[in-house]
């Protein structure tokens, strides 16, 4: 059946929705002609353990050194078939934070970080974010302010990421405080407690951050605003 990958789209995804409905059996033989198999044959394959989901957890360590294919199409299925396995290895995800491919190293945090967010494991994120290196801190930042309200949890840690010596670093939490700041009204505690910061940068970071905030978006009145930069 698995050779039937090779055919024409129509016919594969049919046996690729075969072997999906197989499940953990099909796990053992996915992985053997993933490894060997050719572009087109890697790439149904990445979609079916995709579709498995968390059942596919064995196949994790042999879709991430796949990280490393610089081929677009492979990446991107690879990539989205490590999210929706998700949360059933994520010290797999995490070990791969310390490949020496940067290429490998950034896509692991994206797929880490959209794991956190998808199975509330955001815990997990905010003790890698205080331990790796600044390349991966913009991208886990990056990606954690582009997500939802669970993000908010993550609020501290960008914060303290306001004092980090590297200005792209600070830069990119700053806008992430924005974002998060401008879908809801529970970042702003964190940002009043912030002004009374001993570190200057973090202060000057919360004061603009407060002074940004939209206050009909988070149905805050303006005067409270004020108050909160003026006597926080």
């Amino acid at each position: 059946m698995i050779e039937i990958l090779k055919e024409r789209n129509d016919i594969s995804y049919e046996a690729s929705d075969a072997l999906k409905k197989i499940g953990y059996c099909a796990i053992s033989a996915l992985i053997e002609a993933f490894k060997y198999g050719d572009n087109s044959v890697r790439l149904h394959i990445a979609q079916v353990l995709g579709r498995i989901g968390p059942d596919a957890k064995d196949a994790v360590s042999v879709l991430i050194e796949t990280l490393a294919d610089k081929n677009e199409t492979i990446h991107s299925s690879v990539t989205k078939a490590l999210i929706k396995i998700g949360s059933s290895d994520i010290p797999a995800v995490i070990e791969a934070l310390n490949n020496k491919d940067e290429f490998v190293r950034n896509s692991a945090a994206t797929i880490l970080t959209k794991i956190a967010l998808n199975t509330e494991a955001i815990q997990i994120l905010i003790n890698e974010l205080r331990n790796r290196d600044n390349f991966i801190k913009i991208t886990v930042i990056n990606k954690l302010g582009m997500s939802d309200l669970k993000a908010i949890d993550a609020i501290p840690s960008l914060i303290e990421e306001l004092k980090n010596e590297d200005e792209v670093v600070r830069k990119t939490a700053e806008k992430a405080i924005i974002q998060i700041s401008s879908k809801t009204s529970m970042t702003i505690p964190f940002l009043v407690s912030a002004l009374k910061d001993d570190n200057e940068l973090v202060k000057n970071a919360a004061k603009d951050i407060l002074l940004g905030i939209k206050p009909s978006a988070n149905n805050i009145p303006p005067a409270i605003v004020e108050a909160l930069i003026r006597y926080g």
